[in-house]
């Protein structure tokens, strides 16, 4: 279990290294990060990563796949120990299938 937060430097060297790297048709437009606690009370990162924008309803999972393993990759090379927790954004908002405005027109 990791008790101590990393760095901010390394966190910072991990998000930079992320920020506009290409996995597939994803690519990283926006890095964010932050140490918290997760549900276990454990120290952990939540990075919030905005991607391009997929060219259907979201990207493929091979892309998705392969930037969780390259973002724990680098965290591991980092010497990271915490929990990572990574979300992805699109980089517009665009309205989902389900948003009642794309259902009824409005």
């Amino acid at each position: 279990m990791a008790d101590a937060a990393p760095s901010d430097h390394v966190l910072d060297q991990l998000l930079a290294w992320v920020q506009g790297q290409t996995f597939g048709s994803a690519t990283v437009e926006q890095a964010l990060g932050a140490t918290d606690r997760d549900a276990d009370e454990e120290i952990a990162l939540f990075l919030t990563l905005t991607l391009s924008d997929p060219a259907a309803e979201t990207w493929p999972i091979d892309d998705v796949l392969d930037l969780r393993r390259a973002v724990l990759g680098k965290a591991h090379e980092l010497g990271l120990t915490t929990p990572i927790y990574v979300r992805l954004i699109p980089a517009t908002d665009a309205p989902q299938a389900d948003d009642p405005s794309v259902m009824f027109g409005n």
